[in-house]
């Protein structure tokens, strides 16, 4: 099994039973958009493939804990790629790419594969898709407040 397949399927163990929009259906539509745009825009499509990927592997834990999805993910990313004995630099630059992936975060990313993965997420967050995965997030989020008390509005601001 490739690097890419084993990555997939360690992906998916984080996604089974999430009750948002971050399902794996999610992750393969961004690792397909990064693919695209990386074809016009460039890049190196090994670190976009691993970010696409590994972007939302955080999100339970912020769902449980609060925090920052995204620094959850470039934690478990990081443990996970050197593991598979993947050199540092790539590591890095997929770590990177994760740490500021979310638009909403207000980060502006400085390498190509970084933009391209923020655009990605974002670009699956449009049309019908989009409202479906809003509609969707609403949902599960009010659930979680209501089983837990975790108010995810409230721990957002304390990532910022």
């Amino acid at each position: 099994m490739n690097l890419i397949e084993k990555t997939r399927e360690f992906a998916a163990t984080f996604h089974e039973g999430e009750p948002s929009s971050h399902d794996m259906s999610h992750i393969n539509r961004v690792e397909a958009l990064c693919s695209g745009i990386q074809k016009e825009e460039g890049g190196d499509i090994l670190t976009l493939q691993l970010a696409a990927l590994l972007h939302d592997v955080g999100v339970i834990k912020e769902h449980e804990e609060g925090g920052d999805h995204a620094l959850y993910s470039a934690e478990i990313a990081s443990e996970f790629l050197g593991r598979a004995g993947v050199e540092e630099k790539t590591i890095e630059a997929v770590t990177y790419c994760i740490q500021n992936h979310r638009f909403s975060g207000g980060k502006i990313p400085e390498t190509i594969e970084a933009r391209i993965l923020q655009d990605a997420d974002r670009l699956d967050a449009l049309g019908a898709i989009g409202i479906f995965r809003a509609v969707l997030s609403m949902g599960a989020l009010r659930m979680l407040k209501h089983m837990t008390g975790l108010d995810k509005g409230s721990s957002k601001k304390d990532c910022l």
